[in-house]
């Protein structure tokens, strides 16, 4: 299992993209990254990915459609 916490803290650079998010969705999407010394690719198998966030900043719906959203209002 993996957690991130503030999933939206890093900020858009000069054109809009968030590297480390876009890096996160394609590990996600493709179940692993490749590895730059050898250039094999690395599967990540049976990974869980949960992550929290506070609405202040929005992050791209690519990496949204991968989650669950579950919002709990304040008190």
């Amino acid at each position: 299992m993996v957690f991130i916490d503030e999933l939206n803290m890093p900020v858009k650079e000069k054109y809009g993209c968030q590297p480390p998010i876009e890096l996160m969705r394609q590990v996600i999407e493709t179940g692993g990254c490749y590895d730059l010394e050898t250039k094999e690719f690395k599967q990540l198998l049976g990974m869980v990915w949960v992550s929290a966030m506070l609405p202040v900043r929005v992050i791209t719906k690519r990496l949204l459609r991968h989650y669950q959203l579950i919002y709990v209002p304040a008190f």
